[in-house]
């Protein structure tokens, strides 16, 4: 989402008028026939919806926690169960739930659902011993089941973020138009046009054909603005979007003020970009704003990646064990040397932690500080003929997984560069040091797109920077599980590994 949605009311006074809504995942995002349509009003509509699915899933997790501790779903527990579940109901419902969870701020989704759940635990806690009938129930079982029902809320609602998103995407498109032609209307445009989720139409523009020149050659000038609305009513325009630079924010309000009469949505597209990185709408306590770069992992979604993170490098380290144990002893019986080999790099925020490798090269090359700027290339003379196949299988990054342990790296993530790589291009690649706003992972999504090995130029670097910020602003559950199975097939054939 590239654009801010600006919804006017025609009789309201220009301060009210100049008001940015964030465009809606759930695409609630329509002016009213000139009324303003205000985010309490637009989450009203869905709110049953929303309450049954709340309800469904909390409902549903209580009988897997039972068959899980092989504990029967009888009377008690269904009884416990329905009044839970309309309880969720009618306390939950009011929570957009592809709405992003954060828990830190007092007013964040993440935040409210905590606390409302916490309350129905502690009610049903209360009623049990008020009644006597907490001795039909496993307190055990109750206990996961009050940290499973809000994790199994957290995994669906980041799953529907996903699937309204991809609806949305393979929809019919929708017909709209440009309003002043300029650059960043024509790059937005373009992207419309690649996505194929709207169709559009053409521009208006004030100034003479002269003055704009052929910025939005390949499209139609439909007119000026004050044509617009007349066009939108008899064309059935369903999306207007307006790109002024934001000294001009007052023009921009007057076009989205004479669409009152209308029915389309109205974008205010944002004049400004950062080279790779694009702003895009977003809430902070309650309050519109322009996200130009955050970490994915802020509030609860960063529970799910550590959970995740967990889970999979314990399994990693107790499969691998014994390889990992047959590696270090060759790698000892082969070279001079210690097995492992630890070496500074940047991860969260640009703090240094130090990963552990296999060793690959001979001790002497390994220990010289002055060519840490040098990458392995093909037949480098510093790495040993064992090392040379670690390298190639990615067997030699195996330790990292400890590292995934501790809470140093991710199991996805950009890959940890050195501290010297970091230093020398982060003032050569714009937008370099955004790679850390999430942990460093064991594999990437420039890994398996053929970004792999020696970065020998700026513009490769630049090329796989634009992968992790990609992964960044777009990262989900289920792109790491992709992530994670690409892997191992794509390292295997991987011609760029020496």
């Amino acid at each position: 989402m590239d654009g801010m949605e600006l919804v006017a009311d025609a009789k309201a006074p220009a301060e009210t008028a100049a008001e940015f809504a964030p465009a809606r995942a759930a695409g609630i995002d329509n002016a009213r026939a000139g009324g303003y349509v205000s985010t309490r009003q637009a989450r009203g509509s869905c709110t049953q919806v929303q309450g049954m699915l709340y309800a469904a899933v909390i409902s549903g997790t209580l009988p897997l926690v039972l068959l899980m501790h092989h504990v029967a779903f009888n009377l008690p527990y269904q009884v416990l169960d329905l009044m839970v579940g309309v309880l969720a109901y009618f306390s939950l419902q009011d929570l957009r739930l592809t709405a992003a969870w954060d828990i830190r701020l007092r007013g964040g989704n993440g935040t409210a659902l905590l606390l409302t759940w916490a309350k129905l635990m502690a009610g049903v806690a209360l009623f049990g011993l008020a009644t006597g009938y907490r001795s039909y129930f496993s307190l055990h079982v109750l206990l996961i089941w009050s940290v499973a029902a809000p994790m199994a809320l957290l995994l669906v609602a980041s799953q529907l973020r996903l699937a309204v998103a991809k609806v949305h995407a393979s929809g019919k498109a929708r017909r709209a138009v440009l309003v002043f032609a300029n650059e960043r209307s024509r790059q937005f445009a373009e992207r419309l046009q690649q996505t194929r989720s709207h169709e559009v139409l053409g521009y208006f523009e004030d100034r003479d054909p002269s003055r704009v020149g052929d910025v939005l050659g390949s499209w139609q000038r439909l007119g000026t603005t004050a044509d617009l609305a007349d066009y939108v009513h008899r064309n059935r325009v369903d999306v207007v979007f307006i790109s002024l630079p934001a000294k001009d924010s007052e023009r921009a309000v007057s076009v989205a003020r004479s669409l009152g009469d209308t029915t389309a949505s109205v974008y205010f597209i944002p004049e400004f970009t950062l080279g790779t990185v694009q702003a895009r709408p977003t809430e902070v306590a309650s309050m519109p704003a322009l996200e130009v770069m955050e970490t994915p992992f802020y509030g609860a979604d960063g529970i799910v990646k550590r959970v995740f993170d967990i889970v999979f490098s314990l399994f990693a380290l107790t499969l691998l064990a014994l390889p990992m144990l047959a590696i270090a002893a060759a790698v000892r019986l082969t070279s001079p040397g210690p097995a492992l080999f630890l070496q500074k790099r940047y991860g969260l925020n640009g703090r240094e932690f130090r990963v552990f490798k296999f060793r690959t090269m001979y001790t002497a090359d390994s220990a010289d500080r002055s060519r840490e700027m040098v990458q392995a290339s093909r037949q480098d003379s510093r790495v040993t003929p064992l090392g040379r196949f670690l390298r190639k299988t990615s067997l030699d990054e195996l330790p990292q997984f400890i590292n995934v342990l501790i809470g140093d790296m991710s199991v996805v993530g950009p890959r940890p560069h050195t501290v010297a790589h970091n230093e020398h291009y982060r003032s050569q690649v714009q937008g370099y040091m955004s790679r850390h706003k999430v942990k460093p992972g064991i594999t990437g999504l420039a890994q398996v797109n053929g970004l792999r090995g020696e970065t020998a130029t700026v513009d490769a670097m630049d090329a796989r920077i634009r992968y992790d910020i990609e992964y960044i602003r777009n990262w989900s559950v289920a792109t790491d599980l992709e992530i994670v199975l690409k892997t191992a097939f794509v390292f295997l054939r991987d011609k760029n590994a020496y």
